[in-house]
């Protein structure tokens, strides 16, 4: 597997399970944004940034 794909892949991992966390009250919208920032940064992910930037 290729960086980009597994950078995509470990994003979608990360980001589905603060977003349980998020659901269930465990963090905040502002602290799951600050998160998703955080991710974003790290991973780099192409396709999952594009859909980042609608919300």
């Amino acid at each position: 597997m290729d960086k980009e794909k597994q950078n995509e892949m470990m994003y979608q991992v990360a980001i589905s399970f603060y977003q349980k966390l998020l659901d269930d009250g465990v963090i905040s919208k502002s602290e799951f944004k600050n998160i998703r920032g955080i991710l974003l940064e790290k991973y780099k992910p192409y396709i999952s940034e594009l859909s980042a930037d609608l919300t």
